[in-house]
């Protein structure tokens, strides 16, 4: 490459950070339009739960053998570019959509955490970095690519995967222009048991898979059994940890803390937007997305000003008001949105501070650390949803209301009765309150530490 293209392409730094943050979400949006779109349900939703099982279970696999980063990255972008293709060509055939959903699903759960790593090598190691006026760009560039996605949507779902294999191509392209770098590993790889790496993955699949085909088609007759199998398969691992005593190299505390983001960020993406596309509509979906995702490229510019005006001592407390607000704001039907925005803003910057800490301290190999704490934020996302799941069905038994199988019902074949509202609002109520005294005493045993 000559220099002058290297250095154009390098200037171009601010796209990579919008669409490895965006893989998060933008196959959500497509499949999620795709599934809204059609009545043929059963066809359609297979694909986005084939998307979510894999996207958030890929990286226990991971745990098998060590890849470095820079090789997970490339590999991640060429399985999501072919997942764009397949996507396309769904409506010509129904296979391509499950492969797709699949492929693209491996493609987001690998894509960030392996590109934040490489990001974090290059600005310790090349001093190569987004500076505060990429910060913007990166804002104006998704904007643009929000708005030409949000309108392809709408014209043509084959050309919206297009586009979005398009950008991942030139992902790669820019990602290719990076400066080089050589790692000097002090640490070993941990050897991780083969049957605990199976039992996460499966355990995980399998509970992301039967709750997303409950939540989309409305099957909630075996939730009970499922909940009883899931309590025996806990309280087995629990006594497989108690007997073997694995290694574990991150600090209880910090654990629990990684595992509340990943709690937060699903109660947003899944929770709110569930409860959301009931009450509204499809228009959910984008209001909530954006402010997602404006909260996660804004959030580095308020960190900034943020450390400039006080001590980094005081941080923790502001980020802890700042959720503890927008928790509260999420309770005021007027300023839900906002409550949205406040807590996206904030769980983003917990978690620059989250993988800051985790890539300077972790008693892991230097490239293997964030996947660690990847790994915790996805538990945390399973987490959340059984919670989710378990209290809405426990609700609706209590209260004798209209069924849990109506209410998925409502999400699915946008039928809405009225009813339902009461088990999402007291849910969401319950929900918010197990957070806030979660966060109280993360913040009390921080103290103590």
């Amino acid at each position: 490459m000559n220099p002058k293209s290297k250095k154009i392409l390098l200037s171009l730094q601010f796209i990579p950070f919008v669409l490895t943050n965006g893989m998060n979400l933008f196959p959500i949006f497509i499949f999620a339009n795709l599934f809204l779109k059609y009545r043929s349900v059963n066809e359609y939703v297979l694909p986005l739960i084939l998307y979510y099982s894999f996207k958030t279970t890929i990286l226990f696999l991971l745990r098998l053998k060590p890849i470095k980063m820079n090789q997970l990255l490339q590999i991640s972008i060429v399985i999501g570019i072919v997942g764009t293709i397949l996507g396309s060509m769904y409506e010509v055939n129904f296979y391509f959509g499950l492969i797709a959903g699949m492929m693209l699903g491996i493609c987001s759960g690998l894509l960030y955490p392996s590109f934040l790593t490489v990001s974090f090598h290059e600005k310790k190691m090349n001093d190569f970095g987004i500076t505060a006026k990429d910060q913007l760009y990166s804002l104006g560039f998704a904007t643009v690519f929000t708005l030409v996605l949000f309108t392809l949507v709408k014209w043509s779902i084959p050309a919206t995967f297009i586009f979005l294999g398009v950008n991942l191509c030139f992902l790669l392209i820019i990602l290719s222009a990076y400066p080089h770098y050589q790692i000097k590993e002090t640490k070993t790889y941990p050897d991780y048991p083969l049957f605990e790496t199976l039992f996460l993955f499966l355990t995980g699949f399998f509970t992301i898979f039967i709750i997303k085909i409950d939540k989309k088609l409305g099957v909630s007759g075996s939730l009970t059994i499922f909940f009883m199998l899931l309590a025996v398969l806990i309280v087995g691992y629990v006594s497989y940890l108690i007997k073997k005593k694995p290694e574990r190299r991150v600090s209880p505390l910090l654990t629990s803390v990684i595992i509340y983001k990943g709690m937060v960020t699903n109660f947003l993406l899944v929770f709110c937007t569930f409860d959301r596309l009931i009450r509204e509509g499809n228009t959910a979906l984008y209001k909530i997305y954006t402010l997602y995702l404006l909260g996660i490229i804004l959030s580095p510019m308020v960190y900034s000003k943020i450390l400039k005006k006080m001590s980094i001592s005081k941080i923790p407390t502001v980020i802890v008001s700042g959720l503890v607000c927008g928790f509260v704001l999420l309770l005021i039907p007027h300023l839900f949105y906002v409550g949205i925005f406040v807590i996206s803003l904030f769980i983003s910057q917990l978690n620059q501070r989250l993988n800051q800490y985790v890539y300077l301290n972790s008693d892991l190999p230097q490239d293997h650390r964030l996947v660690s704490k990847f790994r915790l934020n996805n538990l945390g996302s399973i987490l959340h949803q059984i919670l989710m799941t378990l209290l809405m069905y426990v609700i609706t038994l209590m209260f004798k209301t209209i069924s849990l199988d109506e209410i998925l019902k409502s999400y699915s074949f946008k039928t809405v009765d009225p009813s339902a509202f009461f088990t999402l609002t007291l849910t969401k109520f319950i929900l918010v309150g197990y957070f806030l005294i979660y966060l109280l005493i993360i913040k009390i045993k921080y103290k103590k530490s």
